[in-house]
């Protein structure tokens, strides 16, 4: 098998090591359309980019996908299926299990018949309204704090590792929102949790990058959120904690 097969394997684990929902028969994410700008170049940021997107079609190739991994991310991947990153259920309830199982924020219709505050709603919406400028913005913190980790030898190198990662990034983002609305910062479950800095630290996934851009992804939705009224803001230590919290879930891995 080619190493195109080897990045397809990879991608799939990155990505779905969060978005576990979309694991059955090991689904695979559609491309990101990438720019042809240099990396890291403000052109970059304007390239438009798929998030939210709908269920994945199968991937084409189950075999290749599989004799790709290494039997130690096999048997992580199979775990991580069986218990998510995600405390589904604990946090939010059926509504946010629901949007987290179809890879998506939590829509209008179901905060208007899930019984959620008005203001965490707000900020919910701040950060789904908003997420393809706040994605853009942790991506570009990624590239100025870790210049050339998409190029050869870089962590985020070939393309398809920082198509993962962009995609995680996503991920991070909706489940932030899950944790805002419930009003519940910890958003990850224990074992869950364990098992995907596991399979992070398998994949040799670079733990200070994901870091990194967490934290541009907490900062920029705080730039959305304050050109917002006063209707939203005193949600804001709530969401940070949530932010805060999946960036110590991250830093934790580093000790595995």
């Amino acid at each position: 098998h080619g190493a195109r097969g080897g990045y397809e394997a990879m991608k799939v684990l990155v990505t779905l090591s969060l978005c576990w929902a979309h694991a059955n028969a090991f689904l695979a994410p559609p491309p990101l359309k990438v720019s042809s700008a240099p990396v890291g170049s403000s052109a970059w940021l304007h390239q438009p980019v798929r998030l939210s997107s709908p269920p994945r079609a199968p991937c084409r190739s189950l075999r290749l996908v599989q004799c790709q991994l290494s039997p130690a991310s096999k048997v992580l991947a199979s775990q991580l299926k069986e218990r998510p990153f995600f405390a589904k259920g604990r946090v939010g309830g059926e509504t946010c299990a629901r949007a987290f199982e179809n890879d998506r924020f939590v829509t209008d219709s179901e905060l208007a018949d899930g019984g959620f505050s008005s203001s965490r709603a707000g900020m919910m919406k701040v950060l789904r309204d908003n997420e393809v400028a706040i994605i853009g913005a942790a991506r570009q913190k990624v590239y100025d704090k870790f210049p050339g980790i998409t190029e050869p030898g870089g962590g985020l190198y070939p393309p398809i590792r920082a198509e993962a990662c962009w995609r995680d990034f996503s991920t991070f983002l909706k489940l932030v929102s899950y944790g805002t609305l419930a009003g519940n910062p910890n958003i990850a479950d224990d074992e869950g949790s364990e098992i995907m800095g596991k399979l992070y630290r398998e994949m040799k996934v670079p733990l200070d990058a994901m870091e990194e851009g967490v934290k541009g992804l907490r900062d920029a939705s705080l730039e959305h959120v304050r050109t917002r009224a006063s209707d939203v803001i005193g949600e804001w230590p709530g969401c940070e904690a949530t932010f805060n919290n999946l960036i110590s879930v991250l830093r934790s891995y580093n000790k595995l």
